[in-house]
């Protein structure tokens, strides 16, 4: 799976390579995938984190205007 398009690589494309099954490492790969994600986490929840420094939070100053 290609990290931009999120589908599957035809082994029709030429720059398909194929891997025997004897070539590969189950643990490093999910362990790969793991660390990707955990970035991708960490990311995500920096700029969430971001995001609710320039919020500001207006319900009692709301309050105030109506009474």
């Amino acid at each position: 799976m290609t990290k931009n398009s999120g589908h599957v690589k035809s082994i029709l494309d030429r720059s398909f390579r194929y891997t025997p099954s004897s070539e590969t490492d189950l643990k490093k790969t999910f362990a790969k995938i793991r660390r990707e994600q955990r970035l991708q986490e960490r990311s995500k929840a920096q700029a969430d984190a971001e995001a609710m420094t320039k919020v500001s939070h207006i319900g009692p100053a709301l309050h105030a205007v109506t009474r």
